[in-house]
């Protein structure tokens, strides 16, 4: 091996090949680290407002585990965004919200290419080779795009360390075992949960071929430290694991998904192949969206071939060869009847998003990559016959695209009014839906035409970075891997344009429009007319009505004149407050971007129109969410009581996607929220009376179900009228208390009925009530497994008021009612824990203690 002199001592070229591997992921994502978001709707919307309220817990000294501004309460530590691992906490604690959060995203990325490395060397490739297995993996588009979803990159690293941990161990390392649980673990604590199936299955996988194929890896000595480490790293876990059952159940998702909604993000084959080699090639109007997180670059798959004779020869390579296709077969979901059987199973039931799988195949591709890197060199075949005829085609078809994309490009520019004039007369004879204009129609003919002219225009990065892969590729196939430094160009050729492309496809919002206050949120923070509560945690929440929807006519609208789409998207859905960015200004929302939401809100936001609700209880009584957007405006202006009944004292909407009706006690604003640049004006409708967020009442209505009940609140009054009615749905198996005064009898004036929230704090609220008579307090935030109340400290039952919120039945007179919020099996979760802790750091110390070395492998 090449070594480059130093003073002390000589260090190996791989050496620094890979430490600027581990430091490239800092500059990747360098311009986000100093302020810009991603451009990804996923991101700006969920993870990030999320890691925000973790990064400020963390930092004031606490977790925390209850949000009062989503969704009118939410357990969003036990959600999906793996809220409890230390690799998350470090960076957060240290660089803040923004910061903190990319500078994880990197770390989970080099740690990607260190593992990967680490896992090529074992499993028989050079150094330099594993260099490149680990550059292709770490800054693989699946990863580098993949990673910024937090919890996925978590698992990234996972895959290919739990797999080292494995191999170590069966070559009789005492320290694979204890290594392998401290990382289930971490992965358990951190990981989306399909992503941390998806990263954990192969170790296990590879622990049962091993010993299919090997005698003295059947032994116990061998196979039981293996299942210890996976029943100690999940015992580590289960803070996070334990409560988050208890929710399960009682979400949305409880038994599974149907297999439509499973099979959601299935790969379709054609845009699978297109995205291996022209990731960009984003045809208009549907009629090709590659499969862009395929992309590895030609040389990796190149390599693979060289490779192939590797495959039976190494002790994994059967097995490696085996992931990557099982990884092929199962993101094409619906395209293959295995998926059908694979959802069925359980645990998976409840995922989406077969693309997922594709990491087991880039993993499989990077490994297999390193080796055919090694064989290129040694073998040198002879470009003569069968393999010189394919280097010619493939140079004659890489000149003949060149020249074919500059035609059509030159072509589309040079007849831009006949080809416009065209496209907006077939989008015109288009049979059409209602909901939208003529004008989205036209603008959707220019937005493809500006696309087309983009896909094909090689000065573009998305073009010409494939085009010059496959250019040095077949110079290195020809030429280069010939040379002295043929392995150096071939790495360098390999990772290169996947470092280059993956900057193409992480587009930014620039820092200084992050900085941004909409003006929304002053409106929202003003509700109710009256001086605003305190604590912000208590103003009347905000609803986004139908924000995706203006958002998608907008993306199109911006794309149709030029501007950039991503900037007017944020700023949008920013200015929307929706679905989680109220909580970035401490304003509550009723809605949320969350997947393990309760059945009751499910039900609730679907009703309000949510178009992040799914389709619990999604009918044309209850639900809007299926049906068409001029139905939906129609349909909404039933519901302003039932916005009441949640908390809403805010609605923002766009002009066009606005409510076709609303009450005298609504107050109507036209482009209250100024728009610009692209950005529509929003409309404010802010009801004059909100309902407190605490109140007591003697008349209620009893309902058997959640729906029952939101049937009885649909068509409800919002306000000066009369506030609408409360209506109380009883635990299972219980009864609910009877309303003392008759449902539609007139009140007596001079009767006491009065609530005031003396203390509100995440997990504990207390409210000081009083009343004449038998009577319920009303506190509308969340109900959800964990909550308990006291009445002056006797404990009593948490109703279920209008659809998803928490009441207490009260005796007459003054008394202090007390909210506490426990998460459920959360004692036996932190002992488990802990016992799980101690287990692993006892095991490790032994470990090392007799030398953490060889035992006589395998």
């Amino acid at each position: 091996m090449r070594r480059l002199t130093r003073t002390g001592g000589a260090l190996p070229v791989w050496w620094l090949l890979l430490a600027g591997l581990l430091i490239l992921p800092v500059l990747v994502y360098g311009r986000f680290l100093l302020g810009d978001e991603l451009a990804n709707a996923d991101v700006f919307l969920a993870y990030r407002p999320a890691h925000a309220w973790l990064a400020e817990g963390l930092r004031s000294g606490r977790v925390p585990l209850w949000n009062p501004y989503l969704l009118g309460g939410f357990p969003l530590a036990f959600s999906e965004y793996g809220w409890f691992s230390p690799l998350n906490w470090a960076p957060l604690i240290l660089f803040g919200p923004h910061t903190g959060f990319y500078l994880a995203v990197a770390l989970y990325v080099a740690l990607s290419g260190l593992a990967t490395f680490a896992l090529a060397r074992l499993w028989g490739a050079g150094a330099l080779a594993a260099v490149l297995a680990a550059g292709v993996y770490s800054q693989s588009l699946l990863v580098i795009g993949g990673a910024p979803l937090l919890n996925q990159g978590a698992a990234y690293w996972a895959l290919p360390a739990a797999l080292w941990c494995v191999q170590r161990h069966l070559d009789g390392h005492r320290l694979g075992a204890p290594l392998l649980a401290a990382l289930v673990a971490l992965t358990l604590l951190g990981s989306h949960p399909q992503q941390a199936l998806i990263a954990g299955a192969p170790a296990a996988l590879y622990a049962l071929y091993a010993a299919a194929r090997c005698r003295g890896a059947r032994t116990p000595g061998v196979l039981l430290p293996l299942a210890g480490a996976a029943l100690v790293g999940g015992t580590v876990a289960a803070v996070r694991l334990l409560p988050s059952l208890s929710l399960l159940g009682a979400s949305a998702r409880a038994g599974g998904l149907e297999f439509s909604a499973s099979a959601l993000g299935s790969v379709n084959p054609l845009a699978l192949a297109s995205g291996l080699l022209l990731p960009s090639l984003d045809l208009p109007f549907g009629l090709l969206r590659p499969q862009w997180t395929a992309y590895l670059g030609p040389l990796p798959l190149l390599l693979c071939l060289f490779g192939l004779g590797r495959v039976r020869a190494e002790r994994s390579g059967p097995f490696v060869a085996a992931l990557g296709l099982a990884g092929l077969l199962l993101a094409l979901g619906s395209y293959t009847p295995l998926y059908w059987v694979i959802s069925r199973t359980p645990l998976l039931s409840y995922f989406r998003e077969p693309s997922r799988f594709l990491l087991w195949t880039v993993l499989a591709v990077a490994v297999v990559a390193a080796w055919g890197l090694e064989e290129a060199r040694r073998r040198a075949p002879t470009l003569r016959g069968a393999a010189g005829a394919l280097w010619w085609l493939a140079a004659v078809l890489l000149v003949l695209g060149v020249l074919g994309f500059g035609a059509v490009n030159t072509a589309l520019r040079q007849n831009e009014r006949v080809l416009l004039n065209n496209l907006r007369l077939r989008a015109l004879s288009q049979p059409r839906t209602v909901d939208y204009p003529v004008s989205f129609y036209v603008e959707g003919a220019d937005a493809g035409w500006r696309q087309a002219v983009r896909v094909t225009d090689l000065r573009s990065p998305g073009l010409l970075v494939p085009l010059a892969a496959l250019l040095g590729t077949l110079w290195w196939w020809r030429w280069g891997r010939r040379t002295p430094w043929g392995q150096g160009a071939g790495l360098a050729l390999a990772v290169a344009p996947l470092v280059l492309y993956g900057q193409a496809h992480l587009p930014g919002i620039p820092a200084a429009v992050v900085a941004e206050t909409p003006q929304s949120v002053g409106l929202a923070r003003e509700a109710g007319g009256d001086a605003p509560p305190a604590d912000p945690a208590l103003l009347p929440r905000a609803y986004a009505w139908l924000p995706l929807a203006t958002d998608f006519e907008a993306r199109r609208t911006a794309e149709a004149t030029g501007q950039n789409a991503d900037v007017v998207s944020y700023r949008l859905l920013r200015n929307f407050l929706a679905p989680n960015l109220g909580t970035s200004y401490a304003v509550p929302v009723v809605d949320g971007y969350e997947n393990l939401m309760t059945r009751e809100q499910t039900l609730l936001v679907a009703a309000l129109g949510s178009e992040r609700a799914g389709t619990a209880g999604d009918d044309s009584q209850t639900g809007l969410t299926r049906l068409g957007l001029l139905e939906r405006r129609q349909r909404v202006g039933e519901r302003w009581g039932l916005l009441a009944a949640a908390g809403g004292g805010t609605l923002f909407s766009g002009d066009r996607l606005r409510p076709e009706t609303w009450p005298s006690s609504v107050r109507y604003e036209r482009s209250a929220v100024a728009g610009g640049a692209g950005v529509p004006p929003l409309n404010v409708y802010q009801l004059v009376r909100p309902l407190p967020r605490a109140f007591v009442v003697d008349e209620w209505a009893t309902a058997a179900s959640p729906t029952q009940a939101l049937g009885r609140l649909i068509g409800a009054p919002p306000g000066e009228s009369g506030a609408p009615p409360v209506v109380v749905v009883p635990p299972p198996g219980a009864s609910a208390p009877r309303s003392p005064r008759a449902p539609g009898s007139e009140r007596d004036a001079a009767r006491i009925f009065d609530a005031r929230i003396v203390r509100y704090e995440e997990r504990l609220v207390e409210v000081e009530t009083e009343a004449d008579g038998d009577a319920l307090l009303v506190l509308l935030d969340a109900n959800a497994p964990g909550w308990t109340a006291t009445v002056t400290g006797a404990p009593a039952p948490v109703l279920t008021a209008n659809v998803a919120f928490r009441a207490v039945p009260i005796p007459a007179g003054k008394h202090l009612v007390r909210f506490s919020y426990t998460p459920p099996a959360w004692r036996p979760a932190l002992l488990s824990s802990a016992a799980g802790l101690a287990v692993l750091g006892l095991w490790a110390a032994l470990t090392l203690r007799r030398g953490g070395g060889r035992a006589g492998g395998s």
